[in-house]
């Protein structure tokens, strides 16, 4: 997990990425190799393929791995698969994960983040708040909520929701674009809006996927296809372009025809491509790029 989250954070030279894509690989590939669980080891060897330059049979190696009996919990498929089509099997898996272990707090984001994806803003939300139960019942802000409240039409629920959060934490910046999208601010007024956002606070220092988020959700087509250019010629650049199509909730967030490496990847895995558009928004001017 540590590799992965190198591989999709800012500030990386090419060569870090690189190095990061090779370790990944080794330590999944090691971690398979000494697995005694026929299921932790599917899984993991479907997390390695994700980060590889290697998609062939991909689709059946999701499958394959989320179908078998177990409740070993997963890495990033369940974000990366969420996107095509896997939605019914991924809850059936993480469900069974939060019976063993319930405690799985990264499982219920995960369950929730698969639902959004499969646009099943209901469900997203009654796996939050199973999470807030199995943590003693108190409810916390959530990213989820204010990204299912926007795909019900709920804006003023989503506003509302994202107005607990603390604009030092992970998802503040995130959430205010997805309300502000949903509400019809314009993508500039928008942009002025958060840029006194203090993002320094970072753990995982992903603001360049969620500027381009922003991006996508401006309607800014050929800017998105720049940035999902950069993507695609990074070290596991279509992993990442994954994630980031599963982060939108916006349907195919760039063109294939600018991102290559993701297009040749898809083309050898069997992956369905392009996902639902599962978020509908009122028009947005797409003049002004952030």
């Amino acid at each position: 997990d540590l590799y992965d989250h190198i591989l999709l954070a800012d500030g990386q030279s090419q060569a870090e990425r690189l190095e990061a894509q090779q370790r990944a690989l080794r330590y999944y590939g090691l971690a398979a190799a000494n697995s005694h669980d026929e299921q932790q080891r599917l899984l993991t060897l479907a997390d390695r393929q994700l980060v590889s330059d290697d998609w062939h049979g991909l689709a059946a190696n999701i499958e394959a791995a989320l179908k078998h009996p177990g409740c070993s919990a997963p890495d990033w498929l369940p974000v990366f698969a969420s996107v095509f089509g896997y939605g019914d099997l991924i809850e059936d898996l993480g469900a069974r994960v939060n019976v063993c272990d319930p405690l799985n707090t990264i499982n219920f984001n995960s369950r929730a983040r698969s639902a959004l994806a499969a646009g099943k803003p209901q469900l997203a939300l009654d796996v939050v708040a199973a999470g807030e139960k199995a943590r003693g019942g108190a409810a916390v802000p959530s990213l989820f909520r204010v990204q299912a409240y926007v795909m019900m039409g709920r804006i003023d629920e989503a506003r509302a929701q994202a107005a607990t959060m603390s604009s030092t934490e992970e998802n503040y910046y995130k959430a205010q674009v997805f309300v502000g999208t949903a509400a019809g601010e314009s993508a500039a007024g928008m942009h002025e809006r958060l840029k006194s956002v203090d993002r320094s606070h970072s753990i995982y220092k992903l603001q360049g996927l969620i500027d381009t988020i922003e991006i996508v959700l401006s309607g800014d087509r050929a800017e998105a296809n720049r940035r999902a250019a950069a993507i695609d010629a990074q070290p596991a650049g279509p992993f990442i372009l994954g994630v980031l199509t599963a982060d939108c909730l916006h349907g195919a967030p760039f063109d294939l025809d600018a991102t290559p490496h993701f297009k040749a990847r898809l083309a050898e895995s069997g992956l369905p491509w392009p996902p639902p558009q599962v978020t509908k928004y009122p028009p947005r001017a797409s003049e002004t790029k952030p």
